[in-house]
């Protein structure tokens, strides 16, 4: 839906989704320059399968995924030749009130339901989503401007 509300709805999402990333990373990103490679100083965006396609009904979020997906590539090529790591990691369906919602938009009485559209046909726990986050902040330069898929298979096959 395209109006008021859309707008509104957007105005949020990007302020949560995009700028609050933007901000942290104007404040950190000087210090993190000032870390030895050692250390694998490195700066990871949550993104979202909803980065990388459109889904139905979540057109403001998907186009505030999409613009994080944006900062990781901007990112990653503002930092090139630098010690600092840019990275994000794309999670699928997870357990948390966010889908649970997602699930009620879409007419649907589980998240399980939802979670249906990747390999692993239930949603993923959050702490299998933060390992992927860790591994992604200590993986160093191998991932620099990548994003991550932590999503079970969503829509593949």
């Amino acid at each position: 839906e395209i109006g008021a509300r859309a707008r509104a709805e957007l105005t949020a999402l990007l302020e949560a989704d995009l700028l609050t990333g933007v901000h942290l990373i104007q404040v950190a990103v000087p210090h993190l320059l000032d870390r030895p490679a050692e250390d694998r100083p490195s700066v990871v965006v949550i993104t979202s399968v909803a980065g990388r396609q459109g889904l139905f009904g979540l057109s403001g979020y998907v186009i505030a995924k999409h613009a994080a997906v944006g900062l990781v590539r901007a990112l990653a090529a503002d930092l090139a030749g630098t010690t600092v790591t840019a990275v994000g990691v794309s999670p699928g369906a997870t357990e948390t009130a966010m889908l649970a919602a997602t699930a009620g938009i879409y007419g649907l009485e589980s998240t399980t339901e939802l979670a249906g559209q990747q390999h692993l046909r239930a949603p993923m726990h959050p702490d299998e989503v933060a390992q992927v986050v860790a591994l992604a902040a200590t993986a160093g330069p191998v991932v620099h401007g990548a994003v991550l898929d932590a999503d079970g298979g969503f829509r593949r096959g």
